[in-house]
């Protein structure tokens, strides 16, 4: 997603000297792979969530 973006941006790649036309390809690619992205960390975030909580209330709670 973040090498797609690069591509696709319009202040990014014409900052560093290179003029692009942007190509629909690579759009729809950073916009599959950003959806796939935050679905993995969902999922990442549900199986972890016990552990998250656990550590949240210890840390910054100051819970056992």
């Amino acid at each position: 997603a973040t090498f797609t973006g690069v591509v696709i941006s319009e202040a990014a790649l014409p900052a560093l000297g290179f003029q692009i036309t942007i190509d629909p390809f690579w759009s729809a690619l950073h916009d599959i792979s950003a959806n796939l992205i935050i679905v993995v960390l969902g999922i990442h975030l549900a199986m972890h969530w016990k552990w998250i909580v656990t550590n949240v209330k210890k840390y910054l709670l100051g819970g056992k």
